[in-house]
Parts: C-alpha cells; sequence; structure tokens
C-alpha cells in the first residue's frame, strides 16, 4: 500500500501534473468522484458501482461514487466523500483520501475530479435505491490488460467518440458489467501510476491521456521530477 500511495504522490509533484492542474476552469461545472482502492490479500481492488435507470444521465452504466460539486461542500474532496456515504454508505472515518488527480472534463461539459482513496473496506454496505442499482469490486490490474478490452465509438450530440471499455463478470452478484467511458480512462490512468508501467493494448491516438508517461521511475529515491 505505501508503494502504491507514494507513486500518486510523486505524480502529483510532477510539473507535467501541476501544469495540467492549472488549466481549470472554473466557469464549468464541477463534480468529484471517490476512487476507493483496497488490498485484499496482496491484489489492489476498486469498489465500483452500477447507476439505476431511474437517473436523468448516465443511467445503467458502471461508474465511481461521485457526484456534482453541492454549495456546501469545502472541496472537491469534501464532495466525493459526501456522495460515497450517500451513495454505499462509506463513513468517511474508513476513508484515507490520498490524493486528487487533475480533472476529466466529461461529454456533458463536468469537470470531474478523481479523489484517490485507501478505504477500509470492513463496513456496511448501504446503496441508494434511488441512485444505485448494484456495487462491485474489480482487480485494479484489469485496466492495464487487452484481456476484455475493447474500444467503442460512439456518437453524443452529433459528435464521434472512441473510448476504452473493458467486460467485466462479476461472480459475487452473478452478473457482467460493461465498464467504459470516463470511469475506464481514469482507472487505466490511475493503474498506470500505480502499477507503473504502460498498459499491454495499444493506446488509441485520440486517447493518448497527457500523462500516460512513465518517468524514469516512480520507485527511484532519486527521481528528479523537475523537468516533467
Amino acid at each position: 500500500m505505501e508503494e502504491v500511495k507514494k507513486r500518486l504522490l510523486r505524480f502529483t509533484q510532477t510539473h507535467l501534473y501541476k501544469k495540467l492542474f492549472a488549466r481549470d476552469n472554473h466557469e464549468v461545472g464541477v463534480a468529484a468522484v471517490l476512487v476507493p482502492l483496497f488490498f485484499q490479500g496482496d491484489q489492489l481492488q476498486v469498489i465500483l458501482t452500477q447507476r439505476t435507470e431511474n437517473l436523468s444521465s448516465h443511467k445503467g452504466q458502471v461508474a465511481f461514487p461521485g457526484g456534482r460539486k453541492d454549495p456546501e461542500d469545502e472541496n472537491t474532496v469534501a464532495t466525493a466523500l459526501r456522495e460515497a456515504n450517500e451513495e454505499i454508505g462509506l463513513p468517511s472515518s474508513h476513508v484515507d483520501v490520498v490524493t486528487t488527480l487533475y480533472p476529466v472534463t466529461s461529454v456533458n461539459n463536468l469537470k470531474v475530479y478523481p479523489v484517490i482513496s485507501f478505504i477500509n473496506p470492513h463496513f456496511e454496505m448501504i446503496l441508494s435505491q434511488d441512485e444505485v442499482s448494484s456495487a462491485f469490486t474489480v482487480p485494479l490490474e484489469t485496466f492495464l490488460s487487452d484481456h476484455n478490452h475493447e474500444m467503442d465509438n460512439i456518437m453524443h450530440r452529433r459528435r464521434n467518440y472512441t473510448m476504452h471499455s473493458f467486460n467485466y463478470f462479476d461472480s459475487v452478484n452473478d452478473r457482467q458489467y460493461k465498464i467504459w467511458g470516463l470511469t475506464a480512462a481514469i482507472l487505466i490512468q490511475i493503474s498506470v501510476i500505480a502499477f507503473n508501467r504502460e498498459p499491454d493494448f495499444v493506446n488509441h491516438p485520440q486517447l493518448r491521456f497527457k500523462t500516460w508517461f512513465l518517468p524514469r521511475s516512480l520507485d527511484d529515491d532519486d527521481f528528479d521530477t523537475s523537468n516533467l
């Protein structure tokens, strides 16, 4: 756990990260998602949810716990913690926030801040009936593998988008899930940093995240971030 935390924190110390974060435009809507990580044995896991069909947007899709920033939220971390508690019953006392990655812009023009955390998974999961139809865990390294990985082309508001997609079968819920779009993109980015390696699949040219790079080593104690 400490090695993964160190890599995530070192990434946020790079000049590239700070440059990207400085581009935030407060004229658009702001949202935050909690990325709840935990170790099961020696395997790093992440909790995901499936949205209900009742919601006005992204109905039935796999997502992180999260949502729009409310006026009373002190910051995006507070938003992510509040939403995780409302959606899956995760108490903030069970959450160790590591860092916040730079925001990703959704197709609805929301700036979405991924709040990376390690959680104590021993809590009573209570799903919001209005927002969450199910919750499940996935090994994080899934999102570096070409197994069950596809590229999807979708049309949204008369624009074509090419997106990463993963098919994942959860044996606990006995259900097949499709993890795609912004959620898949964030998971790939976090996996690249956490495991300090590129994905096995070929990265589509339109989807080359500016942060899909590996410094000499995020494990190197003498790693110099001054040139990034």
